[in-house]
């Protein structure tokens, strides 16, 4: 069959008159201000938003283009609806292994499903809608706890506590007792206790601010996540922490930082200072770092944390007493004091400049010496 060529007709537009030309003109003008007032908006919510929250201008222009509210969700389809009905009733009573999936299921039931679909009636059909439109919004979206965020924003809040404390002590100390003075003997013991409450309260805000168990606290089940190396440092550094502060109650206290020896437990910490670790709950005084296992570790940091494991200090009496029970085991061939490993002693000896060789004059005396014989 030979081609049939058509003739080009040339499309034919009324012409304007000098009025509809420049509406026309202002009606694009406007439209092209206005796009660019949008983007130049829309660069700067982007700036700001980048710069309130530590962003990138790249990453947040990428997030608000590919974020569910800037583009059109999907309108809810009766169909999916409808078939997810269906296969909701036929895997009624079987097990999780015997279910039917979706795929498999369309493809046995493909003809029955449509005829049931094309019986159904407009309201049927909005019904199974907005079950969809009810179901997208019941799902909850389920956010993990990060506890390091959770770490900063309790470091935060302490910080704040503890400046309004902070004034509300140096008021009490510079400005009350100018008014106090002047008042009954009573009013004075009233601000004295007070005083004592807030310089309390104040230390304990520090400790609990400082305390590396609090995150794990607030975290939950963190304890449960955390490696053996992470484990073993929260332990380590609970039982120091909870040394230095019993030991700072000592009277008289001692001058230098007393520093947990695992080692000669019972010699270094309960014989000299009066103080014991109770409630250890894995039996004898141990390094963490030698426990090896996890579960045992977590046990271990959960005492500390809850106060189940904590430091007492001992009267004289007992503290007597333990260190005769702890010498007669000793002698009897339990190893209870540990022998420490002696220090090398450094080399104090200097040598004079009257001891120190010199190799030039030596050289000089060997070619004195063979010019005589010579």
């Amino acid at each position: 069959m030979a081609p049939i060529s058509t003739s080009k007709h040339q499309r034919v537009r009324a012409k304007l008159t000098t009025e509809q030309k420049a509406k026309q003109r202002n009606k694009f003008v406007n439209l092209t201000d206005a796009i660019a007032t949008a983007c130049e908006t829309y660069q700067e919510e982007a700036r700001a938003i980048a710069q309130d929250h530590g962003q990138s201008l790249k990453w947040t222009r990428r997030q608000l283009h590919t974020t569910k509210t800037f583009l059109n969700r999907w309108s809810a389809n009766p169909w999916n609806a409808f078939v997810r009905k269906n296969l909701n009733k036929y895997n009624e009573g079987h097990g999780t292994g015997d279910r039917m999936k979706l795929p498999a299921f369309i493809k046995a039931h493909h003809a029955e499903l449509l005829s049931k679909y094309y019986c159904l009636m407009r309201t049927e059909k909005e019904d199974l809608r907005k079950s969809v439109v009810n179901l997208r919004q019941s799902c909850v979206k389920v956010v993990h706890a990060n506890p390091k965020v959770l770490q900063k924003n309790i470091n935060a809040t302490f910080n704040i506590m503890q400046n309004e404390v902070l004034k509300a002590c140096i008021w009490l100390c510079e400005v009350m007792p100018n008014n106090i003075m002047s008042r009954s003997s009573s009013t004075h013991q009233k601000w004295c206790r007070l005083s004592r409450m807030f310089s309390a309260w104040n230390q304990n805000a520090l400790h609990l601010k400082s305390s590396p168990g609090l995150s794990v606290i607030c975290a939950g089940t963190v304890s449960q996540r955390l490696p053996l190396t992470k484990l073993v440092s929260l332990c380590c550094q609970n039982i120091q922490d909870g040394l230095d502060i019993i030991v700072a109650t000592l009277n008289p206290a001692p001058k230098k930082r007393v520093v947990m020896n695992y080692k000669n437990y019972e010699w270094k910490i309960v014989e000299t200072y009066g103080i014991a670790l109770d409630g250890f709950p894995l039996g004898t005084m141990q390094n963490p770092g030698k426990i090896g296992h996890h579960e045992n570790l977590v046990q271990l940091l959960d005492s500390l944390i809850n106060n189940s494991c904590a430091w007492l200090k001992f009267p004289d009496s007992e503290c007597t007493e333990c260190t005769k029970n702890n010498c007669e085991c000793q002698a009897n061939g339990e190893q209870v004091y540990k022998a420490q490993k002696r220090r090398a002693a450094k080399a104090t000896s200097v040598k004079s400049k009257e001891t120190i060789d010199d190799g030039d004059d030596e050289q000089h005396s060997k070619i004195n010496e063979e010019a005589g014989e010579v």
